[in-house]
């Protein structure tokens, strides 16, 4: 019951719970993982979290913010590290690994086989806009802007 409460806690703040010190920190950050690697999922039955070190082919550790990609160490906040293509980043999945996909956290989603800006109209016909409707794929929809006869006004503040 101990785990299931804390578990429970950490969601709670946004974070995961580290099992060996019941301490609760964000996912992929390098704490508790003294600078060596990054929070992530176990690959095991149960889905604990454990620290995951990074390494190049050579087997060199990759200093923290790199992550091996590639069989290099890489910084995945560094846009170059796939290719400069507009919106694509190294993103990693629960278990951290990371591969070079449209980054959602900087507002870009897969569509037709590129990175889009999404709510923008990017290939959209005129009156659509790129979204995200499940997953991580992008779709054109009919662009909805704020009608003036749909705001109301509830004291000074604006709905």
């Amino acid at each position: 019951m101990l785990y299931i409460n804390q578990t429970q806690e950490c969601w709670s703040q946004g974070m995961v719970l580290f099992y060996p010190d019941l301490s609760c920190h964000p996912f992929h950050s390098s704490s508790p993982c003294d600078e060596v690697g990054r929070l992530v999922l176990s690959t095991g039955a149960c889905a604990e979290t454990v620290c995951c070190a990074y390494s190049d082919n050579a087997g060199f550790p990759c200093p923290y913010p790199s992550v091996s990609h590639n069989g290099e160490c890489a910084d995945p906040g560094d846009a170059a590290a796939c290719g400069s293509i507009l919106g694509r980043r190294l993103v990693p999945d629960v278990f951290g690994d990371y591969s070079c996909q449209c980054d959602k956290e900087i507002g870009f989603v897969e569509y037709g086989g590129s990175c889009q800006a999404e709510y923008l109209r990017g290939p959209c016909r005129k009156g659509e806009q790129v979204v995200v409707k499940e997953g991580r794929t992008g779709v054109c929809e009919e662009h909805m802007p704020w009608r003036r006869s749909s705001i109301q006004e509830v004291g000074s503040v604006i709905l």
